[in-house]
């Protein structure tokens, strides 16, 4: 044991003198601790904090030149407050330049084309084509700033269906690709920053089409397919500076999570390839951190094979931006037997209703009604027919099909 030199003080004993230094060592342990705590706590806090592009994105109403995001804004609304164009000008409007947005030098064959409006970013327009093809364009003239050509495997195992867009982030564009692919580029150069595949199509019977949603330094994926094909259906989130797989959600639940009841008696255990399919993009409330996403039609087609309700397919879910952890979920089309996907886009409105203002979520569906939610909680507040369907009778108090 260490002790003190002698303080010349015969009055002082071994503990007076051993005592300051065990209490300096134990402050020191303290301060140590401290600044661990601390650190944990400004780590946690820097992991969840949102970024620029997320704040941008957050109040895309001061920039409307811009259009940061799929949707515009991360509530769904596809709505530009820009008013140089009006009912009484249009007549007059005359096109300034054209861009070619045609075969890139080597894929002959494929699908030319555009399928989605572009991403408008301090004044370039990002562009994807129907071959994963991505172009940067001068907004003002016209003139291609640069041109990143997707490199296709020399067997293909999926068919071109096309390509909805890309999504921005933090001096980054990202692309998912129609051979499961996730890929980010540099947005002044368009060099390929990391580029990382996410499962075969042979195996999964899927594909990315939708863009991506960037949100706090993640971006997000969804997978397609169809109710002819076995699909699980998923939703990734991937580190936006690495491409690291942040989190991952599985739309069909295993035995043994809930839901997993809900295929009960299924052979073949077909919640394995159960459907639900997340093959358009989800939006996001920051305020209460949560994304929201619609899913697709159970598989296979014929409900004889899998008895129940089929859980979280023809939903719509509420995830925690930061997990991927389920906080609730809505059934638009239980036990789905004709392709009614719930897979829109969900629009975040405040209103109010009865004289209080609530913070709601309005959801069409491919069932013919468009449904309207509490968004914290995901309460039931009302359904309506945009259309004429005939597959039930109405929809009661609790948003369940009347048979």
């Amino acid at each position: 044991m260490d002790t003190l030199p002698d303080s010349g003080d015969p009055k002082m004993n071994v503990a007076d003198r051993i005592l300051p230094r065990a209490l300096t060592f134990r402050a020191c342990g303290g301060l140590v601790l401290l600044f661990l705590i601390l650190g944990s706590a400004v780590a946690i806090a820097a992991q969840s904090s949102p970024d620029a592009t997320t704040l941008r994105i957050e109040h895309a109403d001061k920039e409307p030149q811009n259009w940061l995001t799929f949707y515009g804004n991360y509530r769904g609304w596809s709505y530009s407050p820009l008013n140089q164009i009006t009912r009484e000008n249009v007549k007059s409007i005359a096109p300034v330049w054209a861009f070619p947005a045609g075969f890139p030098t080597g894929t002959a064959g494929l699908r030319p084309g555009l399928e989605a409006a572009p991403l408008v970013v301090d004044g370039v327009l990002y562009l994807e084509g129907m071959q994963n093809n991505v172009y940067a364009v001068d907004a003002t003239t016209g003139r291609q700033i640069w041109t990143y050509e997707y490199k296709w495997p020399e067997v293909k195992t999926f068919s071109i269906r096309g390509a909805r867009g890309v999504a921005y982030g933090e001096g980054r564009i990202y692309m998912g690709t129609q051979d499961n692919h996730v890929v980010a580029l540099d947005a002044k150069t368009g060099a390929e920053v990391w580029n990382i595949h996410v499962e075969e199509n042979s195996d999964c019977q899927c594909r990315i089409t939708a863009p991506p949603l960037y949100v706090k330094g993640k971006v997000l994926t969804g997978n397609a397919g169809s109710g002819y094909q076995a699909l699980r259906g998923h939703i990734n989130a991937y580190d936006a500076k690495t491409g690291s797989l942040v989190w991952h959600y599985e739309v069909t639940p295993a035995p043994g999570e809930p839901g997993a009841e809900t295929w009960a008696g299924a052979e073949e255990n077909y919640w394995k390839t159960g459907g639900g399919g997340t093959w358009f993009t989800g939006t996001y409330d920051p305020e209460m951190n949560l994304i929201f996403w619609g899913t697709g039609d159970p598989t296979p087609i014929n409900g004889g094979l899998r008895p129940g309700p089929n859980l979280y397919t023809a939903s719509l879910l509420a995830l925690n931006a930061d997990t991927g952890k389920l906080k609730w979920f809505f059934q638009e089309t239980p036990h789905d037997l004709y392709d009614y996907d719930s897979a829109s886009e969900p629009v975040l409105i405040d209103m109010d209703i009865a004289g209080h203002k609530r913070q709601i979520i309005v959801h069409p569906t491919k069932n013919g009604y468009t449904y309207e939610y509490d968004r914290e909680t995901g309460k039931f507040l009302r359904a309506f027919a945009y259309s004429a369907p005939n597959w039930n009778k109405g929809i009661d108090e609790h948003g369940n099909p009347i048979p």
